[in-house]
């Protein structure tokens, strides 16, 4: 059986066709835990109305906790070999039957599958983990590890560790790696089975200003998280390079604040400087040297100019 976690807030537009996507499947052997954070529109009422209609729907109602509160329960509820998260804004194609079936054919941790197809030759690669090849994972952009869905975990593996409830952007992240610290042997399906929606009023899409200051203090925690990890020292530094080149994005955010924001902001940067020095992205460097010399009002200038001259990206 594999288990489907799918926490649940003020979806109600969306979570029937995520739902519908999953009960429509082919692949028959299902449990899909709906966890209703504190919902106040009728997304509540949406997920006890699918769990009268077929038994393999589970309702968890639970006060408004964030979305890592609501996965890691969905964890501890989860009965199956196999876990999967979706957002409820998210659905499923019908290449989510084909990789169902074949799950009990692979010897694999973790099963990542690609939002788009990376590779025109092998559909199936299976990799033993160490030290280069988790360096090597971590790094390739079109693996998504950004974010938990688009994958299948081995319960066991799963629940060796959780999500970081005081992280509220990267928590995904962080626990993908997690797993993949605690994985012998991963699977890259080249078949993607997961549809993602981009929405305008999605926690990725925050005030910009929030949006900055929840980057940098969710990457402060899980720095703090990553340094308490009983694993390679090497494995740790990545861990580290790769969060610290992910704060840069400020840079897309910050002229997009408001003007009474920016002094905030320039003040938390200034403060929380230190997260930004661990990168080893050259680009990023010069980026780093740029704002210690003229402020991140004239380095957010200068990378929008490039940006639209094509230099960076």
């Amino acid at each position: 059986m594999i288990s489907i976690i799918i926490p649940v807030y003020n979806v109600e537009n969306y979570l029937p066709k995520c739902i519908d996507s999953l009960l429509n499947q082919s692949y028959k052997d299902l449990e899909i835990i709906l966890i209703n954070d504190g919902s106040v529109d009728n997304s509540g009422k949406i997920c006890d109305e699918y769990a009268n209609i077929d038994s393999r729907v589970k309702v968890v109602h639970q006060a408004n906790s964030g979305v890592s509160v609501a996965r890691n329960v969905g964890m501890r509820e989860a009965k199956g070999e196999w876990i999967t998260f979706i957002d409820s804004d998210d659905y499923v194609n019908n290449n989510f039957s084909t990789l169902c079936e074949n799950l009990k054919n692979l010897d694999s941790d973790l099963i990542i599958s690609p939002l788009n197809k990376i590779n025109n030759e092998n559909e199936i690669i299976d990799i033993n983990m160490d030290n280069n090849s988790f360096h090597n994972i971590i790094r390739n952009s079109k693996l998504n590890i950004s974010s938990c869905w688009s994958k299948f975990y081995k319960k066991e593996i799963a629940l060796t560790t959780q999500f970081l409830p005081s992280a509220t952007i990267a928590e995904d992240k962080e626990f993908v790696i997690k797993v993949l610290i605690n994985s012998k042997k991963i699977t890259i399906i080249d078949k993607p089975f997961y549809e993602y929606v981009n929405r305008e009023n999605s926690a990725m899409n925050d005030k910009a200003a929030r949006f900055i200051q929840k980057l940098i203090f969710s990457t402060d925690k899980i720095f703090e998280d990553i340094r308490l990890l009983n694993c390679d020292e090497k494995i740790k530094q990545d861990i580290i390079e790769e969060f610290s080149s992910n704060l840069f994005g400020i840079f897309r955010f910050y002229p997009k604040c408001l003007k009474q924001d920016k002094k905030l902001i320039k003040n938390l940067i200034k403060d929380k400087l230190y997260l930004f020095k661990y990168t080893k992205v050259k680009s990023k460097k010069i980026t780093l040297k740029c704002m210690r010399i003229f402020g991140i009002s004239f380095t957010a200038w200068l990378l929008n100019i490039l940006r639209k001259m094509k230099i960076v990206e």
